[in-house]
């Protein structure tokens, strides 16, 4: 970003220098300021802005200004607004100056030149503070009406052409959030920041006594590189720590969600009815919080050959907002609640460099790579819809799958009837219900003698252990050549489309993966449990033959692409112009044995999935972009 350092010369009409009456003596305090400032500016690499009162610039500064070869002093008026907008730096030589400064920056820097004052060569930032309110009202009006009888389904379709309106109903929805936002930054000679934030919202989603959220936000960084003691690394071109934390919030459930609502049933004893709403009130529902803390890295080394950044972060969420159930006896299906504590954490690191870079040819290259790990911390004593509650397990993250874990396939039938016979003794049941040959042998992990659902493990962990992209461009003259690849490692799923092979309904098809590899008497070592019609056996049960890796590496995008010479543009007036050939999914090297493995079951209870529903489209396009 661009930096401009503005000098502020003494005006001597004016209250400006209110230390002094003496013309002499304020021009020489501000001839000062402006050499410590040029010099200044140009040991810092800076723009400067020279600011002078309404009268022509004294020769005593000209000839400061045109003895020292910075081609970036700019002179202007203190009318001037546009540059001193954007300026990040101000040097001046008085107190009450400042005040005049009141545009909105991050930062402003005052040097202190005068000896008559008490803060003599003193550095001193002002920081910024910035209040914002807010207040935002959405309002959703939905009618909803129904004709039937229409005389047919192409033309004559308009309301006008039905027979009879059979139902119409409204619902009318509003909710607001009203907020307060304040922020004070603080800089200190660019190498010091500081930054602290404070939100507070109050949503109608909450009741009156948890409508008000508060989230406070700190974090400062250090820029090692601008340290004296860091000059001799020539090699070191930017060296900067970060560090923050803070809080945000999240309302994500229906309006009015701890009042009782109430509906039509239609009619009971030839009245109408109303009754209670099937979502059950909840009066201490309130705002779900996220505490988030983050420590960062950013380098740059060899004239910012070579860059990047490393972040490492820590995400704690208490009482996550989510449906649960209640008892049916109730006659109300649902609440909402803070019923889910959960804990993310992670890396992202971001590495890039300019390999070769000449005249004619450059190779650019960056690679990203992230993990992250979840684990659920507390259920808050919430109930758990039963489909739903192994998606739910403390110490794991959400979606993982609890299920069996296949010892063999059944080869005999002298070996089930040795172990229905033990456990006949046992429990006088059998060992695994309705097995024969041919079908799972699940492992007995508790070794109580019986299969059970207490033999059901973990046996999915959908996140993968990381995943990243790596792009990159060649260009040579004219010619460019990019692309990107994607990848993921050390996730699973289950493989859904098998537990449907396994089910053997008549006239349905099975997958690739399943066809051939099914137990037959003559295919005794396959991999997957015999088929056939109206068996009710276990081998359609969730199960770790049906789990597979989803790593994977992608050719996302393939660009080739060519600049047309400025001759050429020239006659037909254009600024700019290339043609491009591009190429997306090219292919995919993986183990997943269905379409794709990044494609998920839709809701984080079910990534864990993959139900393979549309395959991953490749496509390949060529244009040309054309600029006048």
């Amino acid at each position: 970003m661009l930096q401009y350092l503005i000098i502020q010369l003494c005006d001597t009409s004016t209250s400006f220098c209110h230390y002094t009456n003496d013309k002499t003596k304020a021009k020489l305090i501000s001839l000062s300021n402006l050499k410590l400032g040029i010099k200044f500016a140009m040991k810092q690499n800076l723009m400067i802005q020279f600011l002078y009162p309404d009268y022509d610039i004294p020769e005593e500064y000209k000839t400061v200004i045109n003895s020292i070869d910075h081609s970036d002093i700019v002179a202007s008026t203190c009318e001037n607004e546009t540059l001193r907008e954007n300026a990040d730096i101000v040097i001046i030589s008085d107190w009450t100056a400042l005040e005049y400064y009141k545009f909105r920056k991050d930062s402003i820097y005052a040097l202190r030149t005068s000896k008559d004052d008490l803060f003599d060569r003193y550095l001193w930032l002002k920081p910024i503070i910035s209040k914002v309110y807010r207040l935002n009202i959405i309002i959703t009006d939905i009618h909803l009406l129904t004709y039937e009888g229409f005389p047919n389904d192409e033309v004559l379709n308009n309301v006008a052409s039905a027979k009879w309106s059979s139902g119409q109903n409204q619902i009318l929805q509003k909710h607001g959030l009203n907020s307060w936002f304040t922020r004070l930054n603080y800089g200190y000679f660019n190498k010091y920041f500081a930054e602290f934030s404070f939100r507070a919202d109050a949503s109608s989603k909450f009741g009156p006594n948890n409508q008000w959220g508060y989230f406070p936000a700190f974090s400062a960084a250090w820029v090692a590189s601008q340290e004296n003691f860091f000059k001799h690394f020539r090699w070191l071109d930017n060296l900067k720590f970060r560090a923050s934390i803070g809080q945000t919030g999240s309302t994500n459930i229906d309006d009015f969600s701890y009042r009782q609502y109430y509906s039509s049933k239609g009619q009971y004893i030839g009245n109408s009815s109303i009754v209670l709403n099937d979502m059950l009130p909840n009066k201490g529902i309130k705002w779900e919080k996220t505490t988030e803390s983050n420590f960062g890295i950013d380098f740059a080394f060899l004239n910012n050959r070579i860059y990047g950044n490393i972040d490492v972060y820590y995400r704690k969420t208490d009482g996550a907002l989510a449906p649960a159930p209640h008892i049916a006896e109730s006659g109300q299906h649902y609440y909402f609640g803070n019923i889910i504590d959960l804990t993310n954490k992670g890396y992202e690191i971001s590495f890039g460099a300019d390999i070769v870079k000449n005249k004619d040819f450059i190779w650019k290259t960056i690679l990203n790579l992230s993990s992250n790990r979840s684990v659920i911390d507390k259920l808050n004593d919430a109930q758990i819809s039963p489909d739903l509650q192994e998606s739910f397990i403390v110490g794991y993250p959400v979606g993982t799958i609890k299920g069996y874990v296949v010892d063999h396939i059944v080869q005999s039938q002298e070996e089930i009837d040795a172990l229905n016979e033990n456990a006949w003794k046992l429990y006088e049941q059998e060992y695994q219900s309705t097995t024969g040959v041919g079908d799972y042998l699940y492992k007995d992990i508790n070794g109580n003698g019986i299969i059970d659902d207490n033999d059901r493990t973990i046996i999915v962990n959908p996140e993968p252990t990381f995943f990243g992209g790596w792009f990159n461009q060649f260009s040579y003259k004219s010619f460019t050549l990019s692309f990107t690849m994607q990848f993921s490692y050390g996730g699973e799923a289950l493989y859904t489309q098998l537990q449907e092979d396994a089910n053997s309904l008549l006239a349905h098809s099975v997958s690739p993966e399943m066809y051939g590899n099914f137990w037959t008497p003559e295919r005794k070592e396959a991999k997957y449990a015999r088929l056939a019609p109206g068996l009710y056996n276990m081998n359609s049960e969730v199960n770790d033959r049906y789990v597979f890796s989803t790593s994977y590496l992608r050719m996302k995008n393939i660009t080739f692409s060519y600049n047309i010479p400025n001759k050429i543009l020239q006659r037909f007036h254009a600024n700019s112009a290339n043609i491009f050939l591009t190429a997306t999914n090219l292919f995919t090297i993986c183990n997943w044995p269905g379409l794709d493995p990044e494609t998920l079951t839709p809701g984080a209870t079910y990534m864990g999935r993959n139900t393979d529903p549309y395959p991953l489209s490749k496509s390949i396009s060529i244009g040309l972009n054309l600029h006048f």
